[in-house]
């Protein structure tokens, strides 16, 4: 008798890591359903018999947080919990253990570290640990799509190229979103776009342009708009030279 693979939700702002996540798990026997935002998986939750739930912490609207805290006080409270985000500190880690979380994953992280931790959560006991990934750090004189292709993509040179190729397309659809947030001074929008371009550049082992997003995202938290302009300047052209590359024939 066949069995139906588990449904497994990711809640997930970003396109990029989207397709990140959909490219690591593609040969577990999974289903996986995605969705941007906390509001939205409120309504897929009770209808896919979700046996698995992965989501961001910073989301347009309902944030992570507040989409777990809705879920734990739901008939689908036994739910198991992955955190996948870049936004975490220590009292919000010791906050999502009181939660049940089952594991919260700090982005960027590796193919193998992602598919291992997946696995393990749908197929662990009901205990529940919350575990930091581990921060990478940046070899230096290693070449960096090798250095990215080994710490992310676990050697597998033609996955990485696939997830560039989609980064490289993505680009063009950002450059615009960022402007406009700029020109609307919107920036809580250029945040969030901030925010996720520190983990898909980091992902591709560009750690200056990675750095450069970083500050982009705090100089929009603090609403600066000189740093906010000049921190733009210089990832739009990072944004830019990554749009213009072409994948390998």
């Amino acid at each position: 008798m066949k069995t139906t693979p588990p449904v497994v939700v990711l809640v997930e702002d970003d396109p990029l890591i989207t397709r990140f996540v959909a490219i690591a798990l593609e040969d577990l026997s999974l289903d996986l359903v995605t969705c941007t935002t906390a509001e939205e998986a409120q309504q897929l939750i009770p209808l896919s018999s979700c046996a698995l739930l992965i989501t961001d912490m910073m989301l347009p609207g309902a944030s992570g947080l507040q989409l777990i805290e809705w879920l734990r006080k739901s008939s689908f409270s036994a739910c198991p919990v992955v955190v996948f985000s870049a936004g975490l500190d220590y009292s919000l880690t010791e906050y999502l253990e009181q939660l049940s979380v089952r594991r919260v994953l700090r982005k960027p992280v590796s193919v193998k570290e992602l598919v291992t931790c997946i696995e393990t959560a749908l197929n662990a006991n009901m205990a529940t640990s919350v575990m930091h990934a581990a921060r990478t750090s940046n070899f230096g004189d290693m070449h960096v799509e090798e250095y990215a292709v080994n710490t992310y993509f676990c050697g597998d040179r033609e996955l990485f190229i696939e997830y560039k190729a989609a980064c490289a397309v993505q680009m063009s659809t950002d450059l615009t979103l960022g402007a406009q947030h700029l020109s609307s001074s919107d920036s809580a929008g250029l945040h969030r776009l901030a925010h996720n371009l520190k983990s898909v550049f980091r992902l591709l082992g560009l750690e200056t342009a990675s750095d450069i997003a970083r500050n982009l995202e705090e100089a929009c938290k603090g609403a600066d708009w000189e740093k906010v302009q000049a921190h733009w300047h210089v990832i739009r052209m990072e944004m830019q030279r990554l749009a213009a590359w072409e994948k390998p024939v």
